[in-house]
């Protein structure tokens, strides 16, 4: 297997990689809206705090959406950094 070959490969795993992190994400963020409504809706019904329950869990699953967005901004600026820096190397390859 040659150093390009080797190159490629590790390429490929870094593809696969982001890929994976992407659908989690994508998972993510609907979830926590959703976890948060239902259990605002628990609260509304098993503690009677009947209607501050399901607006208090939409809010707080919001809130962890949007750091979940955030985090994916910064993970995305830093992939795109580490891009940046191994592409400005060139392809210093050596001859086969």
């Amino acid at each position: 297997m040659s150093y390009r070959d080797l190159r490629q490969v590790v390429r490929d795993g870094r593809q696969q990689r982001d890929a994976g992190r992407a659908h989690l994400y994508a998972l993510e963020i609907p979830t926590s809206v959703i976890v948060g409504c239902v259990l605002g809706q628990l609260a509304d019904t098993h503690l009677g705090v009947a209607p501050w329950g399901f607006p208090f869990g939409l809010a707080v699953g919001v809130a962890a959406a949007v750091r979940a967005i955030v985090r994916l901004i910064a993970w995305q600026k830093a992939n795109d950094a580490d891009e940046d820096a191994r592409n400005q190397g060139g392809d210093d390859v050596p001859p086969a």
